[in-house]
């Protein structure tokens, strides 16, 4: 646990905080389908950075009065329907240990300490970790309960903490980047299985079948579902029907996760089904790989994601033009109709500020693309790379993309 450094994580929120304050953070809760089949849960990852417990229903406080600090945790007490059910829960040691807290209750003593809370009169505001990317209150528990707490305790001040948590979340630290270079290593056997396997007649969903395969043999999770998208399928930007067969002569793109211990690698490649381009093809994939590379040569310190981004569009103008596809940099947005980068962390998308200059300890994707609807042809590829006092490191190097290696490849 030390090196997740969580109480040091907790620390930085409680100095976020004013005197006289808490705050407080949901684990989430179990998502059901309409025939009253759990979802895979997915724990609220600023609850998971500052407790490293992923499990639902629970709740953290931190209050900070007249300068005292606590840290409380709530959990769910085990019993045995739910036992049968839904899996045996943390027991109060282990959530200990994994959480490095000592302070650690069951949930039926939630309602009446946060009403104790409410009308401590010393208490003067209360924090809530506030995504505004999800508003709906049916999938965000968060902001159900800020509203209810809202309504209920009307003397005292709320505010978003959110931003802190991004802050915090931005810079990586030595492990969580060893987790996010361990996910691209598993992408990496995932992808050139894939590769293997393509041939006129697979359908997608097998493709995607053998990365997710690949991916959970490992003991990793997916952070998104998996993409695979041949020929005019491709231009969709986040296509996941995968129900065609790829064909001879198209291509094929792969846009997949791999998360360990939440942190997520996020790579696509694109490759040609009969393991070779057109000369169009490889025009086009010359292009974008030749946008790939510059952002990555020009990814340091004090450069923003937008300035980053405006280098793919000055090449691509350039290159556009040379083949005749567009006369004027404004039709650039015809066939390149995404940002090349986002952060990547807990979260497959970190919180990101696009014009915030960046620093050593971010990790980003650089993923330029090119779409062209009435080819049928879509072509991304993205690398993760961590951002260094010297530079940038690419920890998705090793993850082949030159078009004379795929085309070695899959001969």
């Amino acid at each position: 646990m030390n090196n997740l450094n969580l109480k040091k994580r907790r620390e930085k929120v409680l100095e976020y905080m004013d005197d006289n304050s808490a705050a407080v953070f949901f684990s989430g809760e179990l998502v059901r389908s309409e025939n009253g089949n759990d979802y895979e849960f997915e724990v609220n990852r600023d609850f998971y950075y500052l407790t490293n417990i992923d499990e639902e229903d629970c709740v953290l406080i931190l209050t900070k009065n007249d300068k005292k600090i606590k840290e409380q945790l709530f959990i769910p007490e085990n019993n045995e329907y739910s036992s049968k059910w839904t899996g045996i829960k943390l027991s109060i040691p282990e959530v200990m240990a994994l959480s490095d807290m000592e302070d650690i209750f069951y949930l039926d003593e939630f309602e009446k300490y946060i009403n104790e809370l409410g009308n401590d009169e010393t208490l003067e505001k209360i924090y809530f970790a506030l995504d505004d990317t999800n508003t709906s209150e049916n999938y965000n528990l968060n902001l159900r309960m800020f509203k209810q707490m809202y309504k209920v305790f009307d003397n005292l001040e709320f505010y978003n903490i959110k931003r802190c948590l991004n802050e915090l979340r931005e810079v990586k630290s030595e492990y969580e980047v060893d987790c996010i270079h361990k996910g691209a290593k598993n992408l990496k056997n995932a992808i050139n299985m894939a590769m293997k396997i393509t041939k006129p007649g697979v359908k997608e969903a097998e493709i995607a079948a053998t990365i997710d395969y690949i991916t959970r043999k490992n003991g990793d999770t997916l952070p998104f579902p998996t993409i695979v998208a041949s020929g005019k399928n491709a231009t969709t930007l986040h296509y996941i029907k995968g129900k065609d067969k790829v064909k001879d002569g198209d291509l094929v793109l792969l846009d997949c996760g791999s998360a360990v211990n939440k942190y997520s690698a996020d790579v696509s490649r694109t490759y040609p089904v009969n393991g070779k381009f057109t000369d169009f093809q490889k025009v086009i994939y010359n292009i974008v790989l030749k946008a790939n590379k510059t952002v990555i040569e020009n990814a340091k310190e004090g450069v923003t994601l937008k300035e980053l981004n405006d280098i793919v569009i000055d090449i691509y103008e350039e290159e556009l033009k040379k083949i005749g596809l567009i006369e004027e940099r404004e039709e650039v947005n015809n066939y390149y109709y995404h940002f090349v980068s986002h952060f990547v962390g807990l979260n497959c998308h970190d919180p990101f500020d696009k014009d915030k200059p960046l620093k050593a300890g971010n990790v980003i994707t650089v993923e330029p693309g090119l779409y062209l609807q009435k080819e049928g042809i879509g072509i991304r590829i993205e690398d993760n790379i961590l951002i260094t006092k010297e530079g940038n490191i690419n920890l998705t190097k090793n993850i082949m993309k030159e078009t004379d290696e795929i085309e070695s490849y899959m001969m």
